[in-house]
């Protein structure tokens, strides 16, 4: 077997999450620099002589083994450090369901140390007001909870004394926990070819005007978006596609009204409004590659009973079609 990357052996049998803190793990056992630098983020500064103290471990057992810390960092009478990480989207209220119990552990042992931390890392970073809301409901000081997303720790690998070290453990992860992706980077198996999004009158004139399309958080990278446009006369359809170049999750919808007309702005506003849309939240923002926005060589109209919901599909079934019932389509 040809191995290229040593992150790829650590506990390479048993479950994704479980391997990344333990690579994780690695890095600052095999780093005091980087160590100390991780520490100082969570307001724990250690002289040199602690650093060799250190303990750092991976799965470690509580309760008789019911509860079960992703990785632990701890340095006698004077902190003791939960992280716990997962690599898939989870809502607030599950990462409570799942933190309160090592939270309930870490107040038993507060008295043996001066500084106790519970530590959560996310594929995608919470807002402020996510992260206060956790802390409060956590009933943990300021400072003794945090929530970092794993490309905020990616980012901090840039301070490893080694660097090709930093650049495996990046390669191990590969770019699905960044926010923002470069889409001719990306590996073909992560990435739909063609993803047609209904588009309403508003947010094609937001198309047009600022050359982006915007979906939820969720919604996968693609290398081309088409436009299949509502409330065209005398019935919807795919009339453009566009080259993406990047994406980027977790961008507040307000920032789309930044440079839009006033008209434009209404619009989008007025049904955002009517969907109860929170302009603080966020959402996934497609930058369209310059001068890709071009007109179909003729419009693909809108077929069918179907629900007016986004599918993906490949270029070859796009240019092939006259209607959307041409279209062998795939849900995402």
């Amino acid at each position: 077997m040809l191995v290229d990357n040593i992150f790829k052996l650590v506990n390479k049998f048993g479950p994704e999450e479980d391997r990344l803190s333990a690579n994780f793990g690695f890095l600052l056992k095999s780093d005091k620099k980087f160590l100390r630098i991780f520490l100082k983020k969570l307001d724990i500064i250690v002289g040199a002589k602690e650093l060799r103290n250190i303990d750092i471990e991976t799965q470690v057992s509580y309760d008789s083994g019911t509860s079960r810390i992703d990785l632990q960092i701890l340095l006698q009478n004077r902190f003791l450090i939960f992280l716990e990480s997962k690599i898939v989207s989870t809502k607030i209220d599950n990462i409570y369901n799942q933190l309160k119990k090592y939270r309930k552990i870490l107040e038993s042992k507060r008295l043996e140390f001066e500084k106790i931390r519970l530590i959560y890392i996310g594929k995608y970073p919470p807002t402020e007001k996510e992260s206060e809301k956790l802390r409060r409901k956590l009933k943990l000081k300021n400072r003794e909870f945090l929530f970092f997303s794993w490309q905020d720790l990616l980012k901090l690998t840039s301070h490893l004394s080694r660097q090709w070290l930093g650049k495996l453990f990046n390669n191990y992860i590969g770019d699905s926990m960044f926010n923002k992706k470069q889409i001719k980077e990306q590996k073909l198996k992560n990435v739909v070819d063609v993803l047609v999004i209904f588009t309403n009158p508003a947010f094609w004139e937001m198309t047009s005007y600022k050359k982006i399309a915007v979906q939820k958080n969720a919604a996968p990278d693609a290398h081309y978006i088409a436009f299949l446009r509502t409330h065209l006369r005398p019935k919807s359809a795919i009339t453009h596609i566009a080259e993406v170049e990047s994406t980027e999750i977790n961008v507040p919808r307000k920032n789309m009204l930044i440079g839009l007309p006033p008209k434009v702005m209404k619009a989008l506003l007025e049904f955002m409004k009517k969907r109860n849309a929170n302009l603080e939240d966020g959402h996934k923002e497609y930058k369209l590659k310059a001068g890709s926005l071009v007109p179909l060589a003729h419009p693909i109209v809108s077929q069918g009973q179907g629900a007016q919901v986004n599918f993906r599909t490949t270029m070859a079934e796009l240019l092939k079609a006259h209607t959307t019932k041409d279209i062998r389509k795939g849900s995402f």
